[in-house]
């Protein structure tokens, strides 16, 4: 007989499913934060729907289908994220600053720290990508 106990069956849930789900995230998210956090989402999820759970299907597969529209959510969030910055955003239809002011605002300190940088990952480029650069 299932134990209707809604406590008890998620405690015993999450006992039994974390590893297995935290497995399967894991290899779909490349954060292991995120990963967590989806998992702890699907959890809480199957908390809040536990009365629409119709036992016609294994524990596990409605927590992995749960999972999955979790995945899906992130990753739409992710990538469909409408309020980033564009390039718009710093430059008029020609090309130039908006804001000339932008340019202003390195410190030399800001500066020097950015060259560094830059002379870093120039120095590890190959010479043809190199030379490409440094010929322009």
């Amino acid at each position: 007989m299932i134990n209707k106990d809604k406590n008890i069956n998620i405690q015993k849930w999450i006992d039994d499913y974390t590893l297995d789900l935290l497995k399967k995230t894991n290899y779909l998210i490349s954060s292991k934060e995120d990963a967590e956090d989806l998992v702890q989402d699907v959890f809480i999820s199957a908390f809040e729907n536990y009365e629409k759970f119709q036992w016609n299907s294994s524990v596990k597969t409605w927590l992995i289908s749960i999972l999955k529209n979790k995945i899906s959510d992130f990753y739409r969030k992710k990538y469909n994220n409408k309020n980033e910055i564009t390039l718009d955003y710093f430059f008029d239809e020609n090309g130039n600053w908006i804001d000339k002011n932008i340019l202003n605002d390195w410190t030399e300190n800001e500066n020097n720290i950015r060259e560094n940088y830059l002379e870093n990952c120039l120095e590890k480029l190959p010479n043809k990508w190199l030379i490409c650069l440094v010929m322009k």
